[in-house]
Parts: structure tokens; sequence; C-alpha cells
């Protein structure tokens, strides 16, 4: 098959990452985004500490020891709806996964969703990993 590249498509599991992050992040930064190319729509980028991490990545075949989670971690994540006062030391809680507009570029993932809520803060007892 000539050109197999336009029948490809990568996914990202944008409802998964939210189960195993526990959809509750603090925020680090919020910016407004316009695509130079016009071709994503304006967005809150928001730049997000990963709280929690509940997903077991498994054992590194090389060393043997449990990789390593995400908390403590940032990610950047697009919100669509930009009638938020969203600022730095907030918590939030992201809904709606575009997974039309979501895409990875050379292992960068560029999440979109429709919706933030800014949240209570954690119980600092069950930040980390697990079910602490």
């Amino acid at each position: 098959m000539e050109n197999p590249w336009v029948y490809k498509r990568e996914i990202i599991l944008g409802d998964e990452i939210l189960k195993s992050f526990r959809n509750i992040f603090e925020v680090v930064t919020v910016k407004k985004f316009a695509s130079k190319s016009g071709k994503l729509p304006p967005a809150l980028k928001l730049t997000l500490r990963v709280l929690y991490d509940d997903k077991d990545y498994g054992i590194d075949k090389e060393t043997g020891e449990k990789r390593t989670d995400n908390v403590g971690q940032n990610i950047d994540v697009f919100v669509l709806n930009m009638n938020h006062d969203v600022k730095r030391g907030d918590y939030v809680s992201l809904k709606g996964f575009d997974v039309e507009t979501s895409f990875i570029q050379k292992f960068t993932f560029w999440m979109f969703f429709k919706d933030l809520e800014v949240v209570a803060p954690p119980n600092p007892n069950g930040a980390g990993k697990g079910n602490n």
C-alpha cells in the first residue's frame, strides 16, 4: 500500500489518564493559547502537577526495579472553555476529554479538554501513589 500513514491514527487514552491520576491536579501555570497555524482552537494552556498515580507501570526488564510513577511530574493540557479565572496554586478537575482535537507529536501529548472545575485541595494525607 502506498502512503499507509494516511490511514493510521494514534489516540490518547485521556479518560484512562484521568482515572489513574484521580482527576485532581495542582495548577502550576496558566496561559492563553492560540495556534500559530490556526489549525487548533483557542484554549487555556495549563501546566498541571500530578498529585496521584494509581497505575502500575510494571517492572523495568533491565534493572528489575519497579518503574517510576508520575507523582510530582508536570503535564500540559489545553482547556477549550476559556471562561475561567483559574490561577497558580488552584486545584482542578478536567472535564470532557476531546479525543478528536487531541493528538501525539513526537512523544508529546497534546491533550484537549472541553472544561475544568476548580476543586477543593486534596487531603494532604492522601497524596501520592496507590490507596494512600
